[in-house]
């Protein structure tokens, strides 16, 4: 017999029933918010459950929101710099909530309670900076992206506020099951890919499917953990459990900033624990919860004695100083450089809301034209950056000085909140303090990642965690001061607002993807008549999808039509799918075009972009060699042997001679890298199109240089 929907949700409460013993003192609780203890049925372990309920109906919609990444059907369906799943899902999600809510507004069922603390701190300062964002389309070389910054944050200002509206109504035991059951569900994923690649010795990158969530996961692990330790019994383990999946979705990601904020977090609870005398109950609760955490990795490694294993993942990650850390690390110093160059250039406006990813380019050019020793310059070469890893930095380049004074308007209220945490945490509960000291790992995990609120599943756990925090640590309204409450013609103007703004981003997402169903469908059709019409309308619904002018040229080179494909390729560089290896397909077709001096100038811009790579520096040299530009291709070669000689001397070998030649002066000569060691290499695989073109006879020799390793 097939469970029911009750029934199901029951058994994910009795999994992870966070929230059953809430005694904050009559202090911390306004009037209008029922007392929050544990015989309140919105709190306790009910056996029946009412789906009429907001807060149960909110919580549905919203783990429906965070499985939206799970929409990988057809995977490669992804928009180019902006992803669509979880805005897409997000915006519907948030819609129907608005609708919900007018029509219980309409009846009298619902009236918008807030502190004016929190309009002063928190609503005003994301209302200023959505209207910042919005004009900044004005000046905005992507005015679209400006839309979609501005549209993103509206989002956050509604989910927020209907996230304050349920608090207020006592719905915070659904609220926090269902971000954390999600993740939970994530867990149990990054546990299983973890194992597969330890037993079976890789197969999946596994920094790359999960470290996405550590943002999450840190920011919200100490609110879970505070309703953990306030469980009894059988829900207590349930709840251990899911403190431990969440632990594993940190540890199999392999990202030593989640691993080392995941830590901190968890010392900061304990120390809270372990200080005040009023929460020295759970100090036995919290030893367990670090045993079983400290224990959780070790059955994953048991195998690894009886096979050649030596290290574990995550301990081989912390050891590392070179390779993917030290590249991880001078990756994010370029960005800081490029940054600052943006917002030197623009201090006051900025280059526009969201269009970081396609402004890089252009000032990673000035920036390397101030610095062009700097090196790291080396790095995203074959890679495109589409956020600058320090959201405040990258604020400040995209909004200028108006938009970082606004987050730092938000970012006061915070610490106002901080503050005030400190001084009444004798009287606290656990759950605000959690909630504070998440939201210090949100905005610590902001300085370095390349997440924060670019991803929209990050910024809603950021704004739930912090309405959980105003919740309780706003000045409660009085009667000298009673909550603000807007006005029954305010509150339909912004409820129509918040409405557009949601149906604007499902445009705006359905426009996306449709334009890259449509470009992906072109890519399968065999007749290249019928997919240049495909391409054509995939780049009018949307004319930022990179990728659409990218594979129409791809096809265009193969059918042997250079000329017609060289403005694609132009128009794809242009919008920011300016790899290295990009700059190879143009400047080929354009010599295939017989356009050799446009080639010259497509490398000579490569070359302003990426005057630290080996491959830009000698394809240039040979470009300018097969110009009759002898003296001029000696001095960008001789730069090329200065930064990697072995790697310089086999491109040259390569790009001049032939992929056979290359291989056999690596064999002969330790001196030379071999072909399949060249890097970037997708840069090898550009080269490989111009060459099987030009000399055919060629296929055949490169390909032995792929076995002959």
């Amino acid at each position: 017999m097939r469970p029911s929907l009750t029934e199901v949700w029951l058994t994910l409460t009795e999994v992870c029933p966070i929230v059953t013993d809430l005694r904050p003192s009559a202090t911390d609780l306004r009037p209008s918010v029922p007392d929050l203890k544990p015989n309140n049925p919105m709190l306790s372990a009910t056996h029946e459950l009412n789906f009429r309920d907001p807060a149960t109906l909110f919580a549905f919609g919203w783990a429906v929101v965070m499985f939206a990444l799970l929409v990988s059907i057809p995977p490669f369906w992804n928009t180019y710099m902006h992803s669509w799943r979880v805005e897409l899902a997000a915006s519907v999600f948030l819609l129907a909530t608005l609708i919900y809510a007018y029509r219980r507004h309409r009846t009298g069922k619902l009236q918008l309670l807030l502190t004016r603390s929190e309009i002063h701190w928190i609503i005003l300062p994301i209302s200023a900076f959505i209207i910042w964002s919005s004009a900044s389309l004005l000046w905005a070389s992507s005015w679209r992206s400006a839309v979609h910054h501005t549209l993103v944050w509206a989002c956050y200002l509604i989910f927020y506020v209907a996230v304050r509206q349920l608090l207020n109504s006592g719905g915070i035991k659904q609220l926090i099951t269902a971000p954390v059951v999600a993740l939970a569900f994530f867990g149990i994923l990054a546990a299983t890919g973890y194992a597969t690649y330890l037993y079976f010795e890789g197969g999946i990158n596994l920094g790359m499917v999960y470290s996405k969530y550590g943002e999450q996961v840190n920011t919200l692990f100490p609110l879970a953990l505070a309703g953990v330790l306030m469980l009894r019994g059988r829900q207590f383990a349930a709840g251990v459990a899911v403190l431990v999946l969440l632990w594993l979705l940190i540890f199999s990601g392999l990202g030593r900033t989640n691993l080392i904020l995941f830590t901190t977090a968890f010392a900061a609870m304990a120390a809270v624990v372990f200080i005040f005398r009023r929460f020295h109950k759970y100090r036995l609760k919290l030893a367990v919860v670090a045993l079983t955490l400290i224990l959780a990795p070790v059955p994953f490694h048991l195998p690894a004695m009886f096979g050649s294993a030596t290290d574990i993942p995550m301990v081989a990650r912390i050891k590392d100083t070179s390779g993917a850390t030290a590249n991880s690390n001078d990756f994010r110093k370029l960005m800081i450089g490029v940054s600052l160059t943006m917002f030197a250039t623009n201090p006051v406006l900025g280059i526009g809301a969201d269009n970081f990813g396609f402004e890089t380019n252009k000032y990673r050019a000035i920036y390397a034209a101030k610095n062009p020793a700097n090196p790291y310059l080396a790095q995203a070469e074959s890679e495109i950056p589409e956020r600058a890893h320090n959201e405040f930095l990258q604020i400040a380049a995209e909004l200028g000085v108006v938009g970082l004074a606004l987050i730092a308007w938000l970012l006061a209220g915070i610490a106002f909140m901080g503050m005030t945490a400190l001084r009444r945490i004798k009287n606290l509960p656990l759950l605000p303090i959690g909630a504070m000291i998440g939201l210090a790992m949100f905005l610590t995990s902001s300085l370095v990642t390349s997440y924060s609120f670019r991803l929209m599943q990050n910024g809603l756990i950021f704004f739930f965690v912090l309405a959980v925090a105003a919740r309780f640590l706003f000045k409660p309204s009085t009667k000298t001061a009673p909550p603000w409450s807007p006005s029954s013609a305010f509150q339909r103007f912004g409820f129509a607002g918040a409405a557009m703004a949601c149906i604007l981003l499902i445009g705006y997402s359905t426009v996306r993807i449709t334009s890259v169903a449509i470009a992906t469908r072109a890519n399968s059709m065999p007749d290249l008549a019928d997919a240049e019409r495909l391409y054509a309308t995939a780049i009018k619904l949307d004319p930022e999808n990179a990728d659409a002018p990218y594979f129409r040229a791809m096809r265009l080179m193969q059918a042997e039509r250079y000329s017609e494909s060289v403005p694609h390729f132009q128009r794809a560089i242009q919008l920011g799918l300016a790899r290295s290896a990009d700059f190879s397909y143009l400047a080929s077709v354009q010599a295939l075009a017989d356009d050799h001096e446009g080639a010259e100038k497509t490398f000579a811009e490569a070359v302003s972009l990426y005057p630290r790579s080996p491959f830009v520096l000698t394809r240039y040299a040979a470009l300018l060699r097969q110009n009759g530009k002898d003296a001029e291709s000696s001095v960008q070669l001789v730069r090329a042997m200065r930064i990697n000689p072995r790697q310089a001397r086999t491109w040259w070998t390569l790009l001049t001679e032939s992929p056979l030649k290359a291989t056999q002066a690596a064999f002969q000569n330790d001196d030379n890298a071999e072909v399949m060691d060249l890097l970037p290499q997708i840069a090898l695989y550009a080269v490989k199109e111009e060459r099987d073109i030009r000399f055919p006879e060629e296929r055949f020799s490169f390909n032995l240089t792929q076995t002959a390793r």
